[in-house]
């Protein structure tokens, strides 16, 4: 069996419980003769299936013959069959049967002849129509060449795009209040997460989708950019204690508006209106199911829409970057909202958000950043004990207390919960890392910068990327990390010192004593030994490394 796709034999029709799958045009029609809309690597699988009617065709063949040259999860060629199924109305599995530890196989109705007189066609070769299906499959590429800025070390996965992946793009503020741009940002980091919460949904993390604030873009460019299927655009005016959004979803191939609204109400009314507005969107996709968000207040007293406000200023603040400057300014929001509202989970959210990264980079003492994680914890476990903000700070104290293992088993369930998130992706990394488990950490740590490419954290992201490889004695692809990481967020105090010691260890002795010695004119107290602080492990390997770290900063003159 050719591993391609080539040109297809004469022309053959395929009943499929009304629906006709065309071969020769290599289209499935509706039982009224319209296109049935299904997306391009499933229409493969089923061409695919459709020229081998009736006999098994194994998912090692279907998945390099839609998926060439592409690595890609078995999840993709699942997804495809599902949205077939659904597609077709096959519920019960009878016309694309699964046939065990094999494959799968379409048992078709009926199949019209071709013009050689055969029922069912021979192998496939590449079919012209399908051929220019490879054209999109080109420009997804090109928007991996640049995601490679971001994600050097690996192939992005341009092909497995979950059927339902959304950006959601930052929302212009309008009306007498247009100054106020940090409530539409806010809004704008509520919605994607509430999205981010439903059931079968990929959605770009609301910082990366911020880079794209007051710029005038193509929504097909967008999509392209960040590998998603639709774009969410709108823009929020706020009149006193009234708030209007208006949404617009736009098919990312396209450029096809699919959906558009506009939504009226109370200040105090936008928590639960936000969960409607997300559900929302998600049906205009026909998604079925979806994980419910909880019961929430129907209406927020006066001081508590007061300490809402507070609590998403203080998120607004944190968005603009991971800097010990932002950090406090944030907290004085969320302590503000809290003596505001107690019961506010979005200022516990923050607090617990906050006092994780900050006590995780030593901007302030560990012990204590522990103590008031623990406090957020407890109260968040008691307002909502499966919201996102809970499962976040029971991570958060497990990184800092070094409780590997529990940091590990907290991750996966927080990945599996909340698979839109980058943060969960990185404290697995973290935790596999000092586990000594370094493949797995940087298959991890790249998964958080797929997710979110441009946030404030996919620095940190980089520098653990850049540890493991030092771990490896992988010196080069070390100090690649370990730059890029110091280039996203100079404020992050480790990824210079990191990148001296693989630049030492990988002959480049000039730029890494440059390094060192640019490191230390701003950090004239800091001492070789600091790093463990931050290259906390338990694993032997890492412990060794860590070593060859403090080693090679004594040999490039650090105390």
């Amino acid at each position: 069996m050719n591993d391609r796709i080539s040109d297809l034999p004469a022309p053959g029709r395929i009943v499929l419980s009304g629906f006709v799958l065309d071969l020769s045009a290599g289209e499935l029609l509706t039982p009224d003769g319209r296109l049935a809309g299904l997306r391009k690597q499933a229409l493969e699988v089923l061409l695919l299936l459709g020229s081998r009617c009736g006999t098994v065709v194994t998912k090692d063949e279907l998945m390099r013959a839609v998926w060439p040259g592409v690595v890609v999860g078995e999840g993709s060629l699942t997804q495809a069959i599902a949205d077939i199924r659904k597609v077709l109305g096959d519920t019960d599995h009878r016309l694309v049967r699964n046939v065990a530890r094999r494959g799968y196989m379409l048992a078709a109705e009926m199949a019209a002849p071709s013009a050689s007189g055969h029922t069912q066609p021979r192998p496939w070769t590449r079919h012209p129509k399908l051929a220019a299906g490879s054209a999109l499959s080109a420009m997804l590429l090109a928007a991996a060449l640049w995601a490679a800025l971001y994600w050097p070390f690996g192939r992005v996965e341009v092909s497995n795009l979950p059927s339902l992946s959304i950006a959601v793009l930052p929302l212009a503020a309008e009306g007498s209040d247009a100054d106020s741009s940090w409530f539409a940002d806010a809004l704008h980091g509520d919605l994607t997460a509430e999205l981010g919460q439903l059931s079968g949904t990929s959605v770009t993390s609301r910082e990366t989708a911020a880079t794209f604030k007051g710029k005038p873009l193509d929504p097909r460019a967008v999509a392209r950019e960040l590998q998603v299927r639709y774009v969410v655009h709108g823009s929020v005016r706020r009149e006193g204690e009234r708030v209007g959004l208006r949404l617009t979803m736009v098919d990312g191939e396209t450029g096809t508006q699919h959906w558009t609204e506009r939504f009226e109400m109370d200040r105090a009314e936008l928590g639960p209106s936000l969960v409607d507005i997300a559900r929302r969107v998600a049906r205009s996709l026909s998604v079925q199911m979806y994980r419910s968000t909880g019961e929430r207040s129907a209406r927020l007293a006066p001081e508590q829409a007061r300490a809402d406000d507070l609590a998403m200023e203080g998120f607004s603040i944190y968005f603009r970057g991971v800097t010990p400057e932002n950090l406090k300014l944030a907290g004085e929001r969320f302590d503000a909202a809290l003596r505001l509202d107690p019961h506010s989970v979005r200022a516990w959210g923050g607090i617990q958000t906050i006092n994780g990264v900050a006590g995780g980079l030593l901007w302030i003492p560990r012990d204590r950043a522990v103590s008031r994680l623990e406090d957020a914890a407890r109260r968040l476990n008691e307002l909502d004990q499966d919201h996102y903000f809970t499962h976040s700070a029971r991570l958060f104290v497990a990184f800092l207390k070094g409780d590997w293992e529990a940091q590990l088993m907290a991750s996966e369930t927080a990945t599996e919960r909340f698979p839109s998130h980058p943060a969960p992706y990185n404290l697995r990394a973290l935790a596999q890392a000092a586990l000594g488990q370094f493949d797995e950490c940087i298959d991890s740590a790249r998964r958080a910068i797929r997710l979110g490419p441009r946030d404030s954290g996919v620095g940190i992201s980089h520098f653990v990327i850049g540890t493991c490889h030092f771990m490896k004695a992988e010196y080069p692809q070390a100090a690649t990390a370990a730059r890029l990481a110091h280039q996203v967020n100079p404020a992050l105090p480790s990824p210079p010192v990191l990148l001296a010691a693989a630049l030492a260890r990988s002959g480049e002795m000039v730029e890494a004593r440059a390094v060192a010695a640019d490191y230390l004119r701003r950090h004239p107290s800091y001492k070789a030994q600091d790093i463990g602080k931050f290259l906390r492990g338990r694993d032997a390997r890492y412990l060794e490394g860590r070593d060859r770290v403090i080693e090679s900063l004594r040999q490039l003159g650090m105390p």
